[in-house]
């Protein structure tokens, strides 16, 4: 078993006993439809030859998308403190929520970016150490985004039972997650280029 089968395992089951403990069914529900549902793509090769089949089993994309259930039915807008909280679930599970949304948020822009500048692909550095990031590069995707969870989580106003997000509060998260992002990819360009020097 590699370590990150199980870095990966342990993140989905923190997952799911948060979503549990919150009872958020339809969080968890997409979740494993979706991954099955990719499952069943992959044993019936839809992807010929695509290879590794393991980059689409990271469940931090599936987690992440299925947070649109959790944003559906328990996200509020509190216009006295103008703040977002959630009603039921954790706050734990909330700053969960919101900081995986902001990650691929940001991950999403530099994409953008890049294939804006650069139109016809010419990104021989740039676009592959993105890709490689999220793709090939779990471990650090997983640690980063629990990084921001628990950094919105502080930062968040505790007001009774919950914590309150400010439009603040999430801004700084997404760009704490941008700066992450775009200092891994140059991190990872610097290593490529000592390899030819």
């Amino acid at each position: 078993m590699t370590l990150t089968l199980i870095i990966t395992s342990l993140y989905f089951v923190l997952f799911m006993f948060l979503a549990f403990k919150s009872q958020q069914k339809h969080w968890i529900a997409g979740t494993i439809v979706m991954m099955i549902g990719v499952l069943l793509i992959i044993k019936l090769r839809l992807f010929g030859a695509f290879a590794p089949y393991s980059v689409l089993l990271h469940p931090y994309f599936y987690i992440s998308v299925a947070s649109f259930f959790f944003f559906i039915s328990d996200w509020h807008w509190q216009p006295e403190n103008r703040t977002f909280y959630a009603q039921k679930s954790h706050s734990f599970l909330s700053a969960w929520a919101v900081a995986a949304f902001m990650q691929h948020l940001a991950f999403l822009i530099v994409l953008l970016i890049l294939s804006w500048k650069y139109p016809q692909g010419y990104t021989p550095y740039f676009m592959p150490a993105l890709l490689k990031l999220y793709l090939l590069h779990p471990i650090f995707w997983i640690v980063v985004h629990l990084f921001l969870t628990a950094f919105l989580w502080l930062i968040a106003e505790p007001i009774g039972k919950q914590r309150h997000f400010s439009v603040v509060d999430i801004q700084a998260t997404f760009l704490a997650g941008l700066l992450v992002i775009m200092f891994s990819i140059i991190n990872d360009i610097r290593l490529f280029l000592q390899q030819w020097t």
